[in-house]
């Protein structure tokens, strides 16, 4: 959300923070997204990536990085699941899968 202090809101902090030092993509999900005060997804991924520029800067913990902000890719989970019948199709081969992390 425009605006929303993603550095500072309890429930997005983990990711935010892990993003600014981070060499690569970092996501976080699924989870709801909001909008102001509204959600309007409710079983998304997101995936950041720190936008590093000389001359700006974020600090956390002390340590000053040189991170502008970040570019995300948000992933309606939800619409993906209901769309892709992707249940349905991995059942009709007999097959399984499972989303896992590596952190």
């Amino acid at each position: 959300a425009w605006g929303h202090d993603l550095l500072n809101d309890p429930n997005r902090i983990g990711i935010a923070r892990a993003t600014v030092p981070a060499n690569g993509v970092v996501t976080a999900g699924p989870l709801s997204l909001i909008q102001g005060t509204t959600d309007v997804v409710s079983d998304a991924f997101i995936a950041r990536l720190p936008i590093n520029m000389v001359g700006h800067s974020i600090v956390l913990d002390g340590a000053v990085y040189p991170c502008w902000g970040f570019a995300v890719i948000l992933l309606n989970w939800a619409m993906l699941k209901e769309e892709s019948d992707i249940y349905e199709n991995f059942d009709h081969e007999g097959m399984q899968f499972k989303l896992t992390r590596t952190d």
